[in-house]
């Protein structure tokens, strides 16, 4: 199978890029080169694809895709909310209407959208959000990526329909060539190396997924038929305090209050059955739980945090 992956130098894209490599798959990827300062030189050659187009998807030159493209999966866009708030007119550019035109380049091939759980906003305290709940987007981010779950469904009514699948993933967090340090859980393993200390601003409610899992995930979308439409990605439900409190047991760190005023608004946990019952029957996720405790012994502790999550104690 020959795969074309948009964004696949950014976070979960060097981890979906080795999946499909190690699965015999060829790989060809899309994306600016933007954040290929920060990008892990370890091992990198097992996370490049086959063949490197540095455009962005507004602009790609789908041409120079040679052969028979059988999936797309979607990566490329602006991320993360506060970003895609700087200029909303881009974030509608790139994340809408370039990922609608590398749709359409390719209407024969099984699309694969990387979404979000911030589609379902803020939801009531109690409300568990399934694939059949309506959305409430609260950022640019989050509404441009409903917008193209939205052309994906709509298009399902015409003669022009898709082969394809919308992944509404949770909050990843963990390791990657290309590592995020924004995120939840890994921001706060950022902020344990760096002074053992945790500070959480809020206490909101987080889906969580590992990012391997994620990959994991898309290549079950990308090869299996039985899923479609929009499901539900996540292995657990936490609260912020919960994965705080996680990552500070693992990293032996002290819980202390947050300084500054957090203004994100979004709060919702998701149902996963859908997910459970197609691509991810009998996946065994990593959770906050289940991944194997740090050893605090000190230079233990320090490499084992280096190699999971890319940071390394201050000194």
């Amino acid at each position: 199978m020959k795969v074309l992956i948009s964004g696949n130098l950014g976070y979960l894209g060097p981890l979906v890029t080795r999946k499909f490599k190690d699965m015999g798959c060829s790989t060809v990827g899309v994306d600016t080169g933007w954040y290929l300062p920060t990008f892990d030189t370890a091992d990198s050659i097992d996370h490049m694809p086959d063949h490197q187009i540095f455009a962005d998807i507004r602009g790609v030159n789908v041409a120079a895709v040679a052969g028979n493209v059988q999936s797309v999966v979607h990566l490329a866009g602006l991320s993360n909310d506060p970003m895609s708030e700087i200029d909303e007119s881009a974030t509608r550019r790139i994340n809408i209407l370039g990922t609608i035109r590398l749709i359409e380049a390719f209407p024969n091939a099984r699309h694969v959208i990387a979404s979000s759980a911030s589609v379902y906003g803020a939801t009531d305290p109690n409300k568990v959000s399934s694939e059949d709940d309506a959305p409430n987007p609260l950022t640019a981010y989050a509404t441009a990526k409903y917008r193209i779950d939205s052309y994906m469904m709509d298009a399902d009514n015409t003669p022009d329909a898709y082969d394809w699948v919308a992944l509404r993933f949770g909050t990843l967090w963990g390791w990657s060539p290309n590592i995020r340090r924004d995120i939840v859980a890994n921001a706060f393993c950022w902020q344990a190396a760096k002074n053992r200390e945790i500070a959480p601003a809020q206490n909101a409610r987080r889906p969580m997924l590992h990012v391997q899992d994620a990959a994991d995930m898309i290549y079950a979308a990308a090869t299996m038929p039985i899923a479609s439409g929009i499901v539900n990605c996540a292995a657990e439900n936490l609260t912020v305090l919960e994965i705080a409190e996680k990552v500070a047991r693992a990293t032996e760190s002290s819980l202390v209050p947050c300084p500054e005023s957090n203004v994100d608004s979004r709060d919702y946990w998701m149902d996963t059955t859908k997910m459970l019952a197609t691509i991810g029957a009998g996946h065994d996720f990593v959770t906050l739980d289940n991944q194997r405790m740090i050893d605090h012994r000190s230079e233990e502790h320090t490499s084992e945090l280096q190699s999971r999550f890319g940071i390394s104690y201050a000194v």
